[in-house]
């Protein structure tokens, strides 16, 4: 075998990073940092809801909010439900759906 540039240091080719399109100089440390696979986002979402260094201190600092969520999406199911049970109880739209009962028709 070889040492030839068709040889084992072929391979190096494989780890250059290939040239960059032009980036601005403000975002040139953020290109830099984003590097990482896709599947990364995954390895963090576990890592998000098993590691408990992780976990309290992101629920700490979003506990007000899903409680706040939580409350006002149950007032919206509510009062929605209200406005639909009012809605179908109606004079004015049952008596607009008679028109299309068959057995009145005949």
């Amino acid at each position: 075998m070889s040492l030839t540039a068709s040889g084992p240091e072929a391979q190096d080719a494989l780890f250059e990073k290939p040239p960059k399109a032009h980036v601005p100089a403000a975002l040139a440390n953020a290109s830099m940092r984003l590097d990482f696979p896709p599947s990364y986002v995954l390895v963090g979402v576990y890592r998000l809801f098993t590691d408990k260094l992780l976990y309290r201190p992101a629920w700490d600092k979003c506990r007000h909010a899903a409680r706040r969520g939580a409350i006002v999406g149950a007032i919206w199911v509510g009062c929605s439900i209200c406005l639909h049970t009012l809605e179908t109880n109606s004079n004015v739209i049952t008596g607009c759906l008679d028109i299309f009962n068959p057995e009145e028709v005949y």
